[in-house]
């Protein structure tokens, strides 16, 4: 894939997501008999999407998950819960939560299940960030909320939730549906 570099290319690259994405979100919720850019409509879709699952203590799976703000963006960390042995150089995995950017969370029942196995099978931390969903924040509002974790592993408030166990050179990111366009982003401010 080419390099957008010129800053026309850049602009109009930035107007056409924001109206496609916009454009989406509207007819999902004409699809589904709600009014666009309301937020009860949100919380309706999020219903059918899935329970909310409070943060805590999983001892099936040994992991332990908390809520955190990170530049004032809501967003859930699980750690495992293992012994000293364990702890040896661990990494550390950004997932983001899937949903036609108009939709989901990382508190939802999906998204808490698929972290909880990822930290417990990969002996990982899961970093699980929320992000500006679509119509109501305009592009590139959403790109900003999901780097905020990336940078946020550089800051030293991040030794207060993650431990020193957890290597900030060992970063490794996911996520479901189209958010590959707001990793692809991540990836793109980090280099």
């Amino acid at each position: 894939m080419r390099e957008v570099s010129h800053p026309f290319h850049k602009a109009l690259l930035a107007r056409t997501s924001t109206a496609l994405m916009s454009l989406l979100c509207k007819r999902f919720y004409q699809e589904a008999g709600l009014s666009p850019g309301k937020e009860f409509c949100r919380k309706t879709v999020n219903k059918y999407m899935g329970r909310s699952t409070p943060a805590g203590i999983d001892s099936k799976k040994g992991i332990v998950s908390t809520d955190v703000l990170i530049n004032n963006v809501p967003t859930r960390v699980y750690k495992p819960t293992d012994s000293e042995e364990h702890r040896m150089e661990r990494s550390i995995l950004i997932n983001y939560h899937g949903g036609g950017y108009c939709i989901g969370s990382p508190f939802s029942h999906q998204t808490d299940m698929l972290s909880k196995l990822l930290a417990s099978t990969l002996n990982v931390a899961v970093v699980s960030p929320s992000y500006s969903l679509a119509p109501e924040k305009a592009f590139p509002a959403a790109v900003e909320d999901a780097f905020n974790p990336v940078s946020w592993l550089s800051s030293k408030e991040s030794l207060r939730t993650l431990d020193s166990s957890f290597s900030r050179q060992r970063v490794s990111i996911m996520g479901d549906s189209a958010v590959r366009f707001y990793i692809h982003f991540c990836l793109v401010l980090v280099v």
